[in-house]
């Protein structure tokens, strides 16, 4: 679609972008913003370590073990891959 200013693809000489390049950058728009809001979310999760709660232990390691089989979900469908140990138990490879 053209706005009254623009000419079509057509006529500017230029053609249409292809669809790697429409998907390209809808992941740089939109993975970059996602990644900021996970970690920020992490952040306010920390919050919880501080000393005005009192944390249980035994549920907090199974936070983060559901946490780090959920990053390491996501991270194999990027082709990323890494190790993570909790109390000498492999949780995430």
């Amino acid at each position: 679609m053209t706005t009254p200013n623009q000419k079509p693809f057509s006529e500017s000489g230029t053609s249409p972008p292809s669809i790697s390049e429409i998907r390209h950058e809808r992941f740089n728009r939109l993975f970059p913003d996602r990644v900021e809001k996970l970690i920020n979310a992490l952040r306010i999760v920390g919050h919880c370590s501080k000393s005005h709660c009192e944390r249980n232990q035994e549920l907090t390691e199974k936070a983060f073990i559901l946490i780090a089989r959920q990053f390491e979900e996501v991270a194999k469908s990027f082709g990323v891959s890494f190790q993570i140990t909790v109390k000498t138990e492999e949780v995430a490879s």
